[in-house]
């Protein structure tokens, strides 16, 4: 029995083969999350927002010719959180990129970082699941580096000693194609 899981993910593959556009730009951002989704929540969490910036088509970047936000927070704790989110324009997102740095409290970080995490964790796109990522975020906090894909999006955890980086992104062609055919099984 195909679950929706399967069903969106099988809409997605046939519409990425059918269409005139590149299919590497079609995949390239994570479906249901726009930019304001993160970014007014953070700023009513105390965070400042800079951009849209665009990055310049000629830098050597892959994120270049695509709009960038910029949010940061200091807490009275002396750590320092940042989340940059990388989109073709105001309603496509594709990457978040997230830390947490505690420089003067490490003893402070995982907790810091599992509480930012979490909360960016259960922001909801088209086959997300929440509350699996946010046990995924509870069981690897403390782990050096690992990953997980949850739906459309791949979960990235980096930790080191005095800093944690969370990225989320867009699958590309080739992971979305693996995940349809491995539903198939």
């Amino acid at each position: 029995m195909i679950t929706i899981s399967r069903f969106l993910v099988a809409i997605l593959l046939v519409s990425l083969s059918g269409c005139s556009n590149s299919t590497e730009e079609l995949a390239h951002r994570i479906p249901g999350l726009m930019p304001v989704d993160i970014y007014k929540n953070l700023t009513d969490r105390g965070f400042t927002k800079k951009g849209p910036e665009l990055i310049r088509k000629d830098v050597d970047s892959p994120n270049a010719g695509n709009a960038t936000w910029f949010l940061k927070r200091y807490d009275l704790e002396e750590c320092y959180y940042d989340a940059t989110l990388y989109g073709e324009n105001a309603s496509s997102l594709y990457q978040i990129v997230a830390n947490v740095d505690c420089p003067q409290n490490a003893h402070l970080l995982h907790k810091e970082s599992q509480d930012f995490f979490r909360y960016l964790a259960s922001l909801p796109y088209i086959d997300s699941n929440p509350n699996y990522a946010q046990s995924w975020i509870d069981e690897n906090i403390s782990k050096g580096e690992t990953e997980v894909i949850i739906g459309s999006a791949k979960f990235i955890l980096r930790n080191e000693k005095l800093s944690s980086t969370l990225i989320i992104e867009s699958l590309d062609n080739q992971e979305l194609q693996d995940k349809f055919y491995a539903t198939l099984n």
